[in-house]
């Protein structure tokens, strides 16, 4: 049946819409210049109904000042990178630290909106104009405290002008190139020919001269701080760094004051079998095992019945009952001699019997005796440093430098980079390194600090008197109660499971180069050292020889190409991304098992795994210090978003949508 038109329209309404219907059907032109005509009347309307704002310039204000399209432009400007317009200075190349607001490479408001079209949108602008003004409300609250006037900001001050100096200083030593003597690379070529196996020395050259540059670098640059020591006449009182160990009698004391967190959760001794879900007949494997455990089946019957490899894990381990694991099973209802029911955990099917249980208690002066020793000798080196704060630890052309100038610098240290100096010796050796840094931030002094250096210190000294003012104002209104940390905990345990890892040993084959003959002679003395290693059976020695005859990693002589570390799977993302490539061929391994040659960039790979561990559940006395980590992290994000938001709000900020579409379209 044909189309036919229906009654005649009575409104205008009507009319368009017929009208945008024949004109769908037939392909009119006139629906699309009347769609264009439409929007453009309602974006028209839509700015005509925004508050505008005192000034065409202006894009907001609050109490006290206010954000011009000028100052909003240098700010993106500062934050987003260059368009190829300016990505380039004619002076300055793609250093911009020394251009100044005059330059062509700085002067770009006269970019069409394409050339920076990834940053022209509303939402963004809106974005970075509120943050433009809380940098400004917060370098007001500043002042306002006097942060900078501080003892302890002055000293961090004092930091950055250090470090600024020494980056200057090792920029100046680099300028001239260390050279590396013809005769140098010979000696060394001949010296190690079984590494380059059928390589010539013109072959290899590259690759040594970058090898011995390095190295003699690492050396030149210890050999300048000595002789800047032994002129600037340094004496040392090593006697103020043996620190008082605390007495019986103070650790007791601890234990009185401590006894309500010195808690002993509630946990078990389980004979643990867990059958991977992806595991064929897992149910009939969950249902023999827990029949076995019924049936009092050790630990070496249970392996011998069920088979223990991949898929499949026995063992006898301790759970606490609040871990998810203890939980699952209900182990805070079991007696020694019970078999749990079968229950799934982490992709896997899970059944114990308890062996030996432990009901929550008060730990004992004993068991708590190495958290308290931990505290208490932080307390009595607290107090020593206290007592001898203004004492000459040492001195350089007879500057003196006190032990609370130390003390500055130990307190700066993360607490774990902290007790890797809990003993004298380690602690003497930090001072000389202290030493070694003084002398060389005195030498960098004798230049003139350069424009460049002198932005740097201005953008860092802003982001440290932020960071102080986050501290008061958020980070000391923080506290996080126990049931916080064990809550957050259960709902994410998850992701604070320790995954397989492994410990491994390797050889590493470079190419030097992207050649193609590079790349296969690369290959080829890394396959050569795999099928040596196979030969024979492998242990530490053996795999250290064959390591030293083809890995062409300098570190291999020294480690026999052992890595002590555990290697993992990691949370961050960065490192993730540069080492998965690694971590995919060797983390499927077995204990004892050798990887295939692998290549990642120009270098070929054979790895042995001399030790490994499955993925496992981490308690939360085991993770309790990234749990605080992460509920801190997290509740610092939202009083910060909170301090800000009071800030806006009592400035009475207020943004003219009706600029930032005009400066976007």
């Amino acid at each position: 049946m044909p189309w036919t038109a229906g009654p005649p329209a009575k409104t205008a309404r009507d009319k368009m819409r017929i009208w945008r219907i024949l004109g769908a059907v037939a392909g009119d032109r006139r629906v699309k210049a009347g769609a264009i005509l439409l929007v453009g009347a309602a974006v028209y309307w839509f700015l005509l109904r925004l508050p505008r704002p005192p000034e065409p310039d202006i894009v907001a204000t609050y109490r006290g000042g206010k954000v011009t399209k000028e100052e909003l432009r240098r700010y993106l400007h500062e934050f987003f990178p260059r368009c190829s317009k300016h990505a380039q200075c004619r002076r300055h190349g793609e250093d911009h630290e020394d251009c100044g607001t005059d330059e062509a490479c700085e002067t770009f408001p006269d970019c069409s909106a394409g050339e920076h079209a990834e940053i022209q949108q509303p939402l963004l602008y809106r974005g970075a104009t509120t943050a433009l003004i809380v940098d400004r409300l917060i370098a007001k609250r500043v002042a306002e405290k006097k942060l900078a006037e501080r003892n302890q900001t002055k000293h961090l001050m004092k930091h950055v002008g250090e470090q600024l100096s020494l980056t200057d200083l090792d920029q100046a030593l680099h300028t001239t190139k260390i050279r590396v003597e013809a005769t140098e690379v010979r000696e060394y070529y001949e010296k190690n020919r079984s590494r380059f196996g059928d390589r010539t020395l013109s072959d290899v050259t590259p690759e040594i001269e970058k090898l011995l540059s390095s190295e003699k670098e690492k050396e030149f640059l210890k050999d300048y701080a000595r002789r800047l020591r032994e002129e600037a006449v340094v004496s040392v009182n090593y006697d103020l760094l043996r620190w008082p160990e605390p007495s019986e009698t103070e650790i007791e004391m601890l234990f009185t004051e401590k006894t309500r967190d010195l808690i002993r959760p509630g946990r078990a001794k389980v004979l643990l079998v867990s059958i991977s879900t992806s595991l064929d007949k897992v149910e009939d494997s969950a249902k023999e095992a827990r029949s076995k455990l019924l049936g009092g089946a050790s630990e070496r019957e249970m392996a011998q019945a069920l088979g223990k490899g991949a898929g499949t894990r026995i063992a006898v381990r301790w759970i606490e009952d609040d871990s998810p694991l203890g939980q699952s099973l209900q182990l805070s209802r079991r007696v020694p001699g019970e078999v749990t029911d079968i229950t799934n955990h982490e992709g896997a099917r899970s059944v114990a019997r308890v062996l030996k249980r432990e009901e929550r208690r008060q730990m004992t002066l004993d068991e708590a005796k190495p958290r308290l020793l931990k505290e208490a000798r932080k307390r009595a080196r607290e107090r020593f440093l206290q007592q001898n704060a203004g004492t000459t630890l040492f001195t350089i052309h007879g500057k003196p430098y006190s032990l609370g100038d130390f003390r500055e610098e130990f307190e700066e240290l993360s607490p774990s980079e902290q007790a890797r100096y809990s003993t004298f010796e380690e602690r003497r050796k930090l001072l000389d390194r202290m030493i070694d840094r003084a002398v060389l931030v005195e030498k960098a002094a004798e230049g003139v600090r350069t424009k460049k250096s002198r932005g740097r210190y201005d953008r860092i000294r802003t982001a440290v008197l932020k960071q102080i003012l986050h501290q008061e104002d958020v980070d000391d209104q923080l506290s996080v109660s126990e049931e916080e940390l064990r809550t957050f905990f259960q709902r994410r345990h998850r992701s604070y499971r320790q995954p397989a890892r492994v410990k491994v040993s390797y050889i590493r084959t470079a190419a030097g180069s992207s050649a193609p003959e590079d790349i296969d002679r690369a290959r080829s003395r890394a396959e050569a050292a795999l099928t040596a290693l196979k030969a024979s059976g492998c242990n530490d020695a053996r795999f250290a020889e064959i390591a030293g005859k083809y890995s062409d990693d300098p570190a291999v002589s020294k480690t026999g190409g052992k890595i002590k570390n555990w290697i993992s799977e990691t949370d961050d993302l960065v490192t993730e991304l540069f080492s998965h490539r690694f971590h995919e061929n060797i983390l499927k391994l077995k204990q004892g098992e050798f990887s295939q040659v692998f290549q990642v960039g120009n270098d070929f790979y054979v790895v042995w795994v001399r030790k490994r561990e499955e993925a496992r559940d981490r308690t939360f006395q085991e993770v309790r210090d990234l749990v605080t980590r992460d509920v801190k992290t997290l509740r610092h994000q939202q009083m910060t978003y909170k301090m800000e938001m009071e800030l806006l709000q009592k400035a009475g900020a207020k943004i003219y949508d009706y600029t930032i579409l005009n400066m976007t379209r």
